[in-house]
């Protein structure tokens, strides 16, 4: 298995975007467009992300918006991947991927680099969907890490 941080901040990713989906549910009228938005592109990233790391053609562009529900079946199927690919590793493995980014510009990085700007991006962009609901009147949602880590 991978690192343990690394996995422990995948287990955190996707609690916090849960809470993101289950509040979004429970007040989606309420709900700020751009924080709609923000949230659909996290997915985009971590889904493209994914799909990067397994070889295979991304399903969903980097800015697209989608229905709530797409949107949660999107960040299913990619957090089931990532499962999937922490327990398809093995320790002290050290794979690189190559990929072609949406400017169609060529790099490579370690599979752990990867994983760790995803896990990065999704706390970033949940903390503008906190500013945003702020702004606009409705209590933010609190998906800080340490919340998680008392459970």
């Amino acid at each position: 298995m991978m690192s343990q941080p690394l996995y422990q901040m995948w287990l955190y990713n996707d609690w916090a975007n849960q809470l993101l989906f289950d509040a979004f549910k429970s007040q989606l009228e309420e709900i700020p467009p751009p924080c709609m938005h923000l949230l659909c592109h996290m997915i985009n990233a971590q889904s493209i992300w994914v799909s990067r790391i397994t070889g295979s053609a991304p399903v969903v562009s980097v800015w697209q918006d989608h229905s709530l529900a797409d949107c949660e079946k999107h960040h299913r199927l990619s957090s089931d991947a990532l499962s999937q690919i922490f327990a398809d590793e093995k320790d002290g493995q050290q794979i690189i991927v190559n990929y072609t980014n949406t400017k169609n510009e060529s790099y490579s990085n370690s599979r752990p680099d990867i994983l760790l700007h995803i896990f990065n991006h999704g706390t970033y962009h949940r903390a503008q969907i906190a500013t945003a609901m702020r702004s606009n009147g409705l209590e933010p949602i609190n998906t800080d890490y340490i919340t998680f880590a008392r459970m």
